[in-house]
C-alpha cells in the first residue's frame, strides 16, 4: 500500500502574517487582516517584544474592556437628585448614605407633616371659597344690571362690516378735534432764562452796565471787537454772542461745540478764543447786521480818473499792459524784458502821463482825495480801500518785479536762495563800487607791479581740517601726538564695549529655563 504525504501548510496557505502567526490561502485575505485591529495591537507588541495573542484571547479583552468603559460611563453619568434636601450625588454609595443619614429622615419627616397640614388647609379654603361662590340673586345691584344689558344690547347692534377700513394716517385733523397744547417741557417750547446783558461772556462776571462789560472783556479776557466805527448795535452783538455761548455752546472763533456754557467758556478762555471771528466772508456776513456801512455804499461804482491814467492800464496779473504803443499794434499786449529790463533801477520814477502832466496833480480830482465831493469813496459791500487805482509796478520779468520806488521784489520760487544770510557778504552797491574801483586803480597799477604766478591751487597745509581748529599754533609733533592720542582713546572705548556686550551675553547664558521656540 502506498502511504499518503501530508501536504505542506506553505503550500495551500501561501501568504502569512509573521506578527500574528496566521496564514491565508490569498493575498485579499492577508490584506484584510493587515488593516484589522488584531493585527495592530499584535505589531504594538511585537515592538514591545511580547509574544502575540490569539484571535480569541484578543476578542476576550476587546469585550472586557468595553464592559470596564461602559460601567465607567455609566458611573460617569450617574446623577441623583435628593428632592427632600435639594442635593444631587454623582455616585450611588453617597446617595445610599446620605439617604440613611439622621439629616435626611429629619427633613423628610418634617417634610411629611408640613404636606398635611397645607393639605388640609388648602381643602378648607377650596370649600369656603365655594361656599361663597354660590350666586345671591336678591344682593344684586338694579343698576349695575341695568347698566349690564345696555352694553350687551350696543354689542349685539355693532356691525364690524359698517367700519371704514383705515389705510393710512389722515394728513389733516378732523375739524371738532382740538389742538393738544405741547408738554412743558418740550425742547421747542423751552425758553432760556434771559441773563444781563452787562454779564461777560467767558467767566460769567456781572458789571453794573454794558460798557464795563465791554471794558471788562477787553482788558481781562482780550476781547477785540473789529470796526468799532462802524458799529451801531452793541447790545444786540453781546446778545448774539450770548446766545450762541449759552444756547448753541459754541465757541465764537473756531466754532467748537461743547455739552455747555461752562465748557465753551473754558475752552474760550484756555484756547485764547476770547475774540470775535471777522476774517472769512460767512463771518464778515454773520456779524455784519450789528454794522451799518451805508456811509461807504457807492451806486455808480468806482469811476476813473477821467482819461488821465488811460495810456497805462494795470494787467491781469500785476503787469503793466501797453495800449497804443505803436501803429501796427505789434507792441500791444505785456511788455517784454527786450521793452523795459534795460531800464536802471536808480532812474525810476513817476511815468508821466501823454500831455506831460504827473498823475499825482490830478489826485484832488479824484473822490478819495476831493474834500468837496458828494459822492461816496466806498465800495458796495462796505470795504474801503486805500490803495486806490493806480500802477505798481513799473515793469517786471520772469523772477523779479520793480517798483516805482527803487526795490525789487523776488519771485517766491526763488525764496530759499532769497533767504540765505552770507555772513560779511557785501551788498549790490558796495560790490559795484568795489568793482568800479578796481577798474580806476587797476590800469594804473598794473604797469607798476610785477607779475607773480600764483599756483594753481593752495598748498594743502593751508587748508584746516574739521575739528582742528582748537590746534591752531601747534607744531607738527604736537598734532601726532593728540592725533595718537585720539587713536588710542578710541581703542579703550571699543574694549570697555566689548566687555560690557559679553557681560551682558553671559548673563543671558544663565537663564534658569532654556526653551527652543522652534519646539514648542
Amino acid at each position: 500500500m502506498a502511504t499518503v504525504a501530508p501536504t505542506d501548510i506553505s503550500q495551500t496557505h501561501p501568504y502569512t502574517c509573521n506578527s500574528c502567526a496566521v496564514a491565508f490561502r490569498n493575498s485579499d485575505a492577508q490584506r484584510t487582516h493587515m488593516r484589522s485591529d488584531w493585527h495592530r495591537y499584535n505589531l504594538k507588541r511585537r515592538l514591545a517584544e511580547l509574544p502575540a495573542v490569539s484571535s480569541e484571547d484578543y476578542n476576550e479583552k476587546v469585550l472586557a474592556a468595553q464592559a470596564t468603559n461602559n460601567a465607567a460611563a455609566a458611573q460617569a453619568a450617574y446623577a441623583k437628585v435628593c428632592a427632600t434636601c435639594q442635593k444631587t450625588y454623582y455616585s450611588e454609595n453617597a446617595y445610599q448614605n446620605h439617604l440613611s443619614s439622621k439629616a435626611h429622615r429629619t427633613r423628610e419627616s418634617r417634610g411629611s407633616t408640613r404636606d398635611a397640614s397645607s393639605m388640609t388647609g388648602s381643602d378648607g379654603r377650596r370649600s369656603f371659597s365655594a361656599l361663597e361662590s354660590i350666586p345671591d340673586s336678591e344682593s344684586r345691584d338694579p343698576t349695575a344690571e341695568a347698566e349690564f344689558e345696555q352694553v350687551v344690547a350696543g354689542i349685539k347692534e355693532t356691525s364690524i362690516q359698517d367700519m371704514p377700513e383705515i389705510t393710512r394716517r389722515p394728513s389733516n385733523p378732523q375739524p371738532g378735534t382740538e389742538p393738544r397744547g405741547d408738554h412743558p417741557m418740550s425742547p421747542e417750547k423751552a425758553e432760556v432764562p434771559s441773563m444781563p446783558i452787562s454779564r461777560c461772556l467767558f467767566c460769567n462776571y456781572d458789571s453794573p452796565n454794558l460798557k464795563l462789560s465791554v471794558m471788562h472783556m477787553t482788558k481781562i479776557h482780550g476781547l477785540f471787537i473789529p470796526e468799532q466805527n462802524f458799529l451801531v448795535d452793541l447790545e444786540g452783538l453781546i446778545r448774539y454772542m450770548q446766545a450762541k455761548v449759552h444756547q448753541n455752546f459754541e465757541c465764537l472763533y473756531c466754532h467748537k461745540l461743547r455739552g455747555n456754557a461752562e465748557g465753551v467758556q473754558t475752552h474760550m478762555r484756555d484756547k485764547a478764543h476770547c475774540k470775535i471771528a471777522f476774517e472769512t466772508e460767512e463771518e464778515l456776513i454773520e456779524v455784519g447786521q450789528f454794522y451799518d456801512f451805508s456811509s461807504t455804499y457807492s451806486d455808480d461804482g468806482e469811476e476813473d480818473f477821467g482819461g488821465a491814467m488811460e495810456g497805462v492800464k494795470a494787467g491781469q496779473n500785476g503787469g503793466v499792459k501797453l495800449e497804443g504803443s505803436g501803429e501796427d499794434g505789434a507792441d500791444d499786449g505785456w511788455e517784454t524784458d527786450s521793452s523795459f529790463s534795460s531800464l536802471d533801477t536808480n532812474e525810476l520814477a513817476s511815468v508821466p502821463n501823454d500831455d506831460r502832466t504827473l498823475s499825482y496833480q490830478r489826485l484832488p480830482l479824484h473822490r478819495h482825495h476831493s474834500n468837496t465831493d458828494p459822492r461816496p469813496h466806498r465800495n458796495a459791500d462796505g470795504w474801503h480801500s486805500h490803495a486806490h487805482n493806480h500802477t505798481n509796478a513799473v515793469f517786471y520779468d520772469e523772477h523779479e518785479m520793480h517798483l516805482p520806488s527803487g526795490r525789487v521784489a523776488g519771485h517766491r520760487s526763488l525764496r530759499k536762495y532769497y533767504r540765505q544770510n552770507l555772513h560779511n557778504y557785501p551788498t549790490a552797491a558796495e560790490r559795484m563800487e568795489r568793482a568800479q574801483r578796481l577798474i580806476e586803480e587797476g590800469s594804473s597799477e598794473d604797469a607798476d607791479m610785477d607779475e607773480v604766478d600764483l599756483p594753481a591751487t593752495p598748498p594743502r597745509n593751508s587748508l584746516m581740517r574739521r575739528g582742528e581748529a582748537g590746534m591752531l599754533g601747534a607744531t607738527s609733533q604736537q598734532r601726532r601726538d593728540v592725533r595718537s592720542e585720539e587713536i588710542r582713546a578710541r581703542q579703550r572705548e571699543r574694549r570697555a564695549q566689548n566687555r560690557y556686550q559679553a557681560k551682558l551675553e553671559k548673563q543671558a547664558n544663565s537663564q534658569k529655563h532654556y526653551r527652543d521656540p522652534l519646539l514648542q
